[in-house]
């Protein structure tokens, strides 16, 4: 494999991203009908984001295959993402609902940026930036979100029956990753601005 020339994977690649975005687009609308309506089952909300965890690791297949570093960022991201999501279903998070439509929603906007750049295709360096100050956002609503439910936690009087080890662990995951995206944020976009825009997630 290592005297092999990198696999070409245009075609390939432009239809995983196009698979992965429009899946992230129904598990968006999917979740969200939550607000409208209560019959969706907090089963089935992680069940699909356990599933999607579990598809978006081909994204790994492909960068081996190119011969492409795998980052920090990349592993770290996928590994604690599912790690947090089986946690959340296990506890029976309520609030994990929050985020799990949050990130449909980041997502499908990501992975069509991502099949629209996979075809060799230049996206300007404004909507590189969107996207990555999108997932940044994402972090900072998830810290905000998690916060709310730490101060019902421990100053109301209404039951709650979210775990405080689930609130500390979406603090770690949340801030970490805050951590992660704002440093690629200003590297790519600041400190390197000439630099080839690596694929984050």
């Amino acid at each position: 494999m290592s005297n092999r020339e990198p696999f070409q994977l245009k075609r390939p690649l432009l239809l995983w991203n196009t698979f992965l975005a429009v899946f992230s687009f129904f598990g968006f609308i999917r979740t969200a009908e939550k607000y409208k309506a209560s019959f969706i089952k907090a089963d089935f909300i992680y069940g699909t984001l356990i599933s999607d965890n579990m598809v978006e690791l081909g994204d790994t297949y492909f960068i081996v295959l190119k011969k492409k570093p795998l980052t920090f960022l990349h592993c770290y991201h996928h590994i604690v993402v599912l790690i947090g999501t089986i946690h959340g279903g296990a506890a029976h998070s309520a609030h994990g609902r929050f985020f799990i439509t949050m990130n449909y929603f980041v997502h499908c906007i990501m992975y069509s940026y991502f099949a629209y750049t996979s075809y060799g295709w230049r996206p300007s360096r404004s909507m590189s930036m969107l996207v990555t100050t999108l997932q940044i956002a994402q972090m900072l609503i998830g810290i905000t979100i998690n916060s709310l439910v730490h101060q019902i936690k421990l100053y109301e009087t209404a039951p709650c029956q979210q775990t405080m080890g689930h609130v500390y662990l979406g603090y770690f995951i949340y801030g970490s990753f805050a951590a992660l995206f704002i440093h690629f944020y200003i590297n790519a976009y600041y400190l390197s601005p000439r630099s080839k825009h690596r694929k984050t997630e």
